[in-house]
């Protein structure tokens, strides 16, 4: 419609950007659970000697890191989708109002679900360094993405 033409090629990159981020949260659907397949895998390693709880210490926290990183990545690129949303409720058609706010509830409940997951794994974590910096990149996200969906919801009710 001519109301739209003047956002339309920003609605095009949306939408292209916007199937960038599913490709790549669906893959990472699945780099979650080879994540933590590898995290019970290490956990059945053997620890009857000292070598082997070395060991078995040493692939459980690498196995906990790896699943810990998954997790903060679909967290920021559900942080991505979230800003998305905010430019389709703010421009896009009317009509998908509702949908760019059900878009934007639904990543945040994506971003809090992540962080909740990076936050469980990081008591097991023993990289204090690592830890420190996905705790603040959590809170950056989670504090950027109550924002990004209270922006959108307001743009999509406006």
């Amino acid at each position: 419609r001519a109301k739209y033409a003047a956002h339309q090629d920003e609605m095009a990159a949306v939408q292209d950007r916007g199937d960038l981020l599913k490709t790549r949260l669906l893959a990472l659907v699945d780099a979650d659970t080879t994540a933590y397949n590898r995290i019970v895998e290490a956990y059945k390693l053997p620890k009857e000697t000292d070598a082997q709880k070395v060991q078995r210490t040493a692939a459980v926290q690498s196995a906990l890191r790896v699943a810990t990183e998954v997790p903060l990545t679909i967290a920021e690129a559900c942080a991505e989708v979230l800003d998305l949303t905010i430019q389709v409720a703010e421009h896009g058609n009317r009509t998908a109002a509702s949908d760019a706010a059900v878009g934007a509830l639904l990543a945040h409940a994506g971003l809090l679900g992540a962080a909740h997951n990076v936050r469980i794994n990081l008591r097991s974590l023993k990289d204090d360094a690592f830890c420190t910096h996905a705790r603040s990149r959590v809170a950056a996200l989670l504090e950027a993405g109550e924002s990004a969906l209270a922006r959108a919801l307001a743009a999509a009710d406006a």
